[in-house]
């Protein structure tokens, strides 16, 4: 009997949404590697330990990402001054913590010119956006509903109405319960002096079981309500789908011990 194959999987709350499972297996199966990779519903990080010990590697999502640092016996890169992961794997009996977030969220912005950026939200995704916008020299300004949160974010400056930013990145899940991170007009007033727009969620959809249906979706699929409201104010807007993909080219390059450059996969 051939071994079974090893078992990878993202862990979050809500996952249904999640398309990593479509990504990894297709990478899988190109480079013909024994791996399986799934998507569990975790309610309370409290059951972490006892999922990741049938795991040969995991990626974290929503609200997770800043929790599941602490069962991590070791972090490395970047993940150590955001503070928070999206990227676990089991290598001598280690769990090593990453955090791809960072570098796939930059690389989707294919070399736009920004000076500043104002981020909407302070949780993880947050920590990972402003960390690679400083590292590449842009002025980051945050809004948050709890004020006090921005003020563990190192040189970071605080909203600031009427304030122009180049762009504008809503990091709140709120688009996973169909709103948007602030009041209609609020947010017009912020998005409408802005030159791009970047939402980390993702559109998905129930449909996509394969890799050609996956395809199929990224060449035609539906706007963000985010993405929505910014081109309702003629706003040029990116979705969280390359960055979807692009951290999960890096996340795979972990995975499989770097026997495959980021080109390749991609």
């Amino acid at each position: 009997m051939s071994e079974s194959p090893a078992l990878l999987a993202v862990f979050g709350n809500p996952i249904a949404h999640s398309l990593s499972p479509i990504i990894h297996n297709s990478l899988f199966s190109y480079f013909s590697l024994p791996y399986h990779y799934e998507k569990f519903l975790l309610t309370n990080h409290q059951d972490f330990p006892s999922l990741l010990s049938n795991l040969h590697g995991a990626n974290i999502t929503l609200p997770y990402k800043e929790v599941a640092i602490k069962y991590c016996d070791e972090v490395r890169g970047v993940a150590k001054e955001i503070g928070a992961i999206n990227t676990l794997y089991h290598q001598n009996n280690h769990w090593i913590g990453y955090n791809t977030d960072a570098e796939g969220f930059y690389l989707s912005l294919e070399g736009s010119e920004i000076r500043n950026a104002l981020i909407l939200g302070a949780g993880g995704s947050a920590r990972a956006v402003c960390a690679i916008l400083q590292k590449h020299n842009i002025e980051v300004s945050m809004l948050n509903r709890s004020a006090h949160k921005i003020a563990t974010f190192v040189g970071v400056k605080p909203y600031e109405r009427g304030e122009k930013y180049d762009l504008v990145v809503n990091a709140t899940s709120a688009g996973l319960q169909g709103s948007l991170p602030l009041e209609d007009s609020h947010l017009g007033e912020i998005i409408c002096k802005a030159t791009l727009t970047f939402d980390l969620i993702y559109p998905s959809s129930s449909s996509v079981k394969t890799l050609e249906d996956f395809l199929q979706f990224l060449r035609r699929r539906e706007d963000t309500l985010f993405c929505s409201f910014s081109k309702k104010h003629k706003i040029p807007t990116i979705d969280g789908l390359d960055m979807l993909c692009y951290q999960a080219f890096l996340a795979f390059e972990i995975f499989c011990e770097n026997a495959y450059s980021f080109e390749e996969i991609k």
